[in-house]
C-alpha cells in the first residue's frame, strides 16, 4: 500500500462514519481535529493530493489511528464485561423467581435488541 492510499483509509477512520447531517467537509475537519493536523493537510490526504506528505503530519495521523483503535477496543473490552454482569443478573433472577425471571429476561432482551418501551413484552405462559 502506498503512503497516500494509507492516509487516505487512515483519515477516513479518523473521520469516522457519516452521519445524516454531515458532509464532506465536517468529516474531514473531524479527521483533521483527531489527528491534531489542519483541514487542508487533511483533505489533500483523503483526496491524495499529497503524493509524499510531510513525515511529520503522517506521524501525527498514524498516531491518531492508534489512538482511535485502543480507544475502539476499551469500548469493545468494556461492552463485553457489561454483557458478562447482565448474564449474572439474570442467572441470579432464574434462580430466585419465575415471575421475577420473565421480566428481568424481556427487559435484558429489549435492551441487546436496542428495543424501546413502545416494544410488545415478552407472552406470558
Amino acid at each position: 500500500m502506498t503512503i497516500a492510499a494509507e492516509m487516505n483509509q487512515s483519515i477516513r477512520v479518523l473521520a469516522g462514519p457519516r452521519g445524516d447531517n454531515d458532509t464532506r467537509e465536517s468529516m474531514l475537519a473531524r479527521a483533521a481535529r483527531r489527528a491534531g493536523i489542519s483541514y487542508r493537510q487533511a483533505r489533500a490526504l483523503y483526496y491524495s493530493e499529497a503524493k509524499d506528505p510531510k513525515s511529520s503530519v503522517v506521524e501525527r495521523v498514524r498516531a491518531a489511528v492508534i489512538r482511535a483503535t485502543q480507544k475502539a477496543e476499551q469500548h469493545a473490552r468494556h461492552d463485553a464485561l457489561d454483557t458478562a454482569d447482565v448474564g449474572q443478573l439474570v442467572a441470579r433472577a432464574v434462580e430466585m423467581d419465575a415471575d421475577l425471571r420473565r421480566e428481568i429476561v424481556a427487559l435484558v432482551l429489549r435492551r441487546l435488541t436496542g428495543g424501546g418501551a413502545l416494544d410488545r413484552p415478552l407472552d406470558r405462559d
